[in-house]
């Protein structure tokens, strides 16, 4: 998740999109090990915790970044001021997992973890 210098918003997991799997695991809870939170960052302030990143949430997680990118770049043309947008998808890593409103649709079996 880029977050400083450049960067005048933030929205993501800060490692690795397998960690949502983790809080699911046996053992996770008796391990000590910290859960991983999707962050939200805006320049000059402190990354908050916006919501634990695990699998009820990893299908929903591309829909919500894009719809922050979009918000972005509304705000932006409309103050007309030049952007930048990285977004990087989540849904072409492990765990694979399509949005509830796409679960079943394609009629090939998908819309399991795979």
């Amino acid at each position: 998740m880029p977050y400083g210098p450049g960067f005048d918003e933030s929205l993501g997991v800060p490692n690795s999109t397998d960690e949502s799997v983790y809080t699911s695991a046996p053992g996770f809870t008796e391990s000590g090990l910290p859960e991983t939170y999707v962050m939200d960052g805006t320049k000059g302030k402190t990354l908050k915790k916006v919501s634990p990143y695990r699998l009820d949430y990893r299908p929903l997680i591309d829909r919500d970044l894009t719809d922050r990118a979009l918000d972005f770049m509304r705000k932006q043309a409309k103050a007309d001021k030049p952007f930048f947008v990285y977004l990087r998808y989540t849904a072409t890593h492990f765990p694979t997992m399509p949005h509830p409103d796409f679960a079943g649709k394609s009629g090939n079996g998908f819309g399991q973890i795979y």
